[in-house]
């Protein structure tokens, strides 16, 4: 049985029964690191595939000992649904993909006049369009053609989203991810996808986020931030009337154990339900994963005046609210304010290092700042 035969996160399809007929070396994948710099050793030795020796040096068969490879696969389409019980494969899919970048320039939503502007968001659009009529202009009933994914980026933005979705298990798949913008809005939005719901990153401020259902997902995360030495900071962030329905996480903020000028500070979530969700609060300041790229293990991203008001609902483990800040940059100012959140009908518990304000509602949350 093989894994990783679709495109993987390291970009490489039919991996592993590459691997299996010595088409890839192990010395080509060695260097190869995924989007969170993430080396396929590492992510191989973290998923149980490694040996003895910590590689994969004994998966490769001899030549000689096999002469194909059949592979068994439910239809992923339309066709055998009309009363045919099987099929055979004549070809295979042979996936390309581009990546493409428009920058347009900037104006006032009202006052720039359609005839002067230049807007990458309608190029995107036309690009989207132009690909799905040569498509369906080649003749080919198999051909198809996806634009998988589009990121605005705007220093002024008002944005209302009816509704994103993704599969649970799709990877780096944020819902909305929001970089280097002033003034947004996002509301009244249904969003489920295999990563955050909306995701925050460096040189956002004046963020507000409201009406939200997040299910599945990640929740909603202020980071991965100090990446950078020189960063910008993320400042008067609000979160309010959102529902977190079995999401891995609830509210977070997660930053890199790296040194940066970076900052968090004037965060409000407020009403906020959580359905069985396994990390409901959460704040990581220590995040380095797979103990790489993080020489000091210490986050130098300050973290102040973050306000939890009003959080209830269910956590899928004991622990709903934990606050992991770095001694070098303790986190301030945080305040818990009606959180209540309950684990199989029992009261939650909480756990903080390196963190100062003040908390009310839940027992456990009084000994923890």
């Amino acid at each position: 049985m093989f894994s990783s035969e679709e495109p993987t996160r390291f970009g490489i399809s039919c991996l592993r029964s590459r691997l299996l007929a010595g088409i890839v070396q192990l010395a080509e994948l060695k260097s190869t690191k995924d989007s969170h710099n993430v080396s396929f050793s590492d992510a191989s030795k973290f998923a149980g595939y490694t040996n003895a020796k910590g590689d994969l040096s004994e998966v490769s068969l001899k030549k000689g000992t096999y002469s194909a490879f059949v592979k068994l696969h439910i239809e992923q389409g339309p066709i055998l649904e009309k009363g045919v019980s099987i099929g055979v494969v004549t070809a295979i899919a042979a996936p390309a993909s581009i990546k493409v970048t428009f920058e347009g320039n900037e104006g006032h939503a009202g006052a720039a006049l359609m005839p002067k502007r230049n807007d990458a968001g309608l190029a995107t659009a036309k690009l989207a369009l132009a690909m799905e009529k040569h498509v369906l202009n080649s003749g080919s009933v198999d051909t198809v053609g996806t634009v998988g994914m589009t990121i605005a980026i705007a220093m002024l933005l008002e944005s209302i989203v009816a509704k994103v979705s993704a599969p649970g298990n799709s990877p780096n798949t944020d819902g909305i991810h929001v970089k280097l913008s002033t003034g947004v809005s996002i509301t009244n939005s249904h969003i489920g996808t295999g990563d955050d719901c909306i995701s925050i990153d460096p040189g956002n401020s004046n963020l507000w986020i409201e009406g939200i259902a997040c299910d599945p997902g990640h929740g909603i995360s202020i980071g991965s931030l100090g990446w950078k030495l020189e960063e910008l900071g993320v400042q008067n962030v609000t979160v309010k009337i959102v529902t977190f329905t079995g999401t891995t996480n609830g509210v977070r903020v997660k930053t890199w154990a790296r040194s940066s000028n970076g900052f968090v500070r004037g965060v409000l979530f407020q009403h906020i339900v959580m359905v069985n969700v396994k990390n409901p609060i959460i704040i990581d300041q220590n995040y380095c994963p797979n103990h790489e790229s993080c020489p000091k293990q210490g986050s130098a991203i300050k973290i102040s005046d973050i306000t939890y008001q009003d959080i209830r609902g269910t956590s899928s483990t004991e622990v709903a609210v934990k606050l992991d800040c770095n001694k070098i940059n303790p986190c301030s100012g945080i305040t818990l304010e009606d959180v209540n959140l309950s684990y199989k009908d029992q009261p939650t518990e909480a756990a903080c290092v390196n963190a100062r304000g003040r908390a009310s509602g839940l027992k456990a949350l009084a000994n923890c700042l």
